[in-house]
């Protein structure tokens, strides 16, 4: 009969050296999850689809000290690759492609994938939606995780050590007029979370549903309009506050370092599901 055989490595060993593809990592939550995995000695590969900002992002974590000693061996390397994820039909070579070059062919495996990719739905009224809007919101929110799932298989570490982490949204649990694409994108989203867990055990699963936070977007904002929408955020939880991607950060850092966690989603939301 196997018995469990507890783990030795240290707490902050556990990102140490870790090879770490993040998805939608050159700005908001996808960026601070680079910052603090990179903090830890982790070599980072950052994707978009747009190479200044891969460049851009590049030059931030490399400026980050890292826990690794990146003179004398691989860890704590920093790496972009772009990656286009709104065509549908080339959809499926252009994440092999990005595999690909993430895994130098798939010599060097990723022990964990990180997921957050979207774009900026907004609020849509039902009377104006229609099937073409929503394939196109649902391909970055829906088709992707998929696709992830089926391809990486073979350009991962076959452990439970190893996680693909991706993201959702509180629309889906606490829907508000507008939302709903993307409540229903992001109910999907944890539904192929759990199947995933199933399909790629040992490898685990997770899921990441964060509530306000204000990233680069608010950035696109007049203050006439931002600080009232701010005050409605803040308004919105339990902690009268609004989140911010250092925050959210922790939890895919939690998801990557407990080994025990899998098939699970996670809400960082400042109790935005009881306010």
């Amino acid at each position: 009969m196997a018995t469990a055989q507890a783990q030795t490595t240290g707490y902050r060993e556990k990102l140490f050296g870790k090879h770490i593809l993040i998805l939608g990592g050159t700005s908001g939550i996808g960026l601070a999850v680079a910052e603090a995995a990179r903090e830890f000695g982790a070599t980072i590969v950052v994707s978009s689809s747009n190479p200044r900002k891969i460049d851009a992002a590049i030059r931030k974590l490399e400026e980050i000290q890292s826990g690794a000693d990146t003179t004398t061996d691989d860890n704590g390397r920093v790496q972009g690759f772009p990656c286009n994820l709104d065509d549908l039909d080339r959809l499926e070579g252009n994440l092999k492609l990005l595999f690909e070059k993430a895994t130098d062919g798939g010599r060097d495996k990723l022990d964990h994938v990180v997921y957050t990719a979207g774009n900026k739905v907004g609020s849509i009224p039902l009377a104006d939606t229609n099937t073409k809007m929503i394939t196109e919101h649902g391909i970055l929110r829906f088709y992707v995780p998929i696709m992830i799932g089926k391809l990486s298989q073979n350009y991962m570490h076959n452990s439970p050590q190893s996680s693909m982490t991706f993201t959702s949204g509180v629309n889906n649990v606490k829907p508000v007029p507008g939302r709903v694409l993307m409540a229903g994108w992001g109910a999907g989203v944890e539904g192929i979370t759990r199947a995933l867990a199933v399909d790629l055990r040992p490898i685990r699963v997770n899921c990441i549903c964060p509530g306000p936070t204000r990233t680069e977007l608010f950035d696109d904002f007049p203050d006439e309009v931002l600080q009232p929408l701010l005050k409605k955020y803040m308004a919105s939880t339990m902690t009268g506050t609004i989140g911010y991607p250092e925050d959210i950060a922790e939890t895919y850092l939690y998801c990557m370092r407990d080994s025990f966690v899998d098939g699970t989603v996670i809400h960082s939301s400042g109790g935005y599901l009881l306010a």
